[in-house]
């Protein structure tokens, strides 16, 4: 039996610093401190704007992973541990990329 996917498939990308993800700029001035995570450091966080949201965006931190995906409106920031809950690698049987590593190079589906 054929296997199916989704024809757009979300894509995923783990941030770490300035440049990882085209989305994600500074902190603008005056952002609320409870959008970050208790003892964050701030200057390495980054921040993407959503104007839905009541605090005008959301907080980025080193680590958390960004989720585009086409069937939803808006960007989704998951922490490392929510996204290794909810997602899990899609292993590529005929050949594994072991050249590299980088998450961004991987792809992952929703754990059932």
């Amino acid at each position: 039996m054929p296997n199916y996917q989704r024809r757009n498939q979300p894509t995923v990308t783990q941030w770490n610093k300035p440049g990882d993800h085209s989305a994600v700029v500074d902190v603008p001035p005056g952002a609320a401190s409870n959008s970050f995570r208790p003892g964050a450091d701030v200057s390495t966080c980054g921040w993407i704007f959503d104007d839905a949201k009541s605090n005008g965006g959301t907080a980025v931190h080193a680590g958390d992973w960004i989720i585009d995906d086409p069937s939803e409106d808006g960007l989704t920031v998951l922490s490392d541990e929510q996204f290794q809950r909810e997602y899990e690698e899609i292993k590529d049987e005929e050949k594994e990329d072991e050249e590299d590593p980088k998450p961004s190079n991987k792809k992952f589906s929703t754990k059932k």
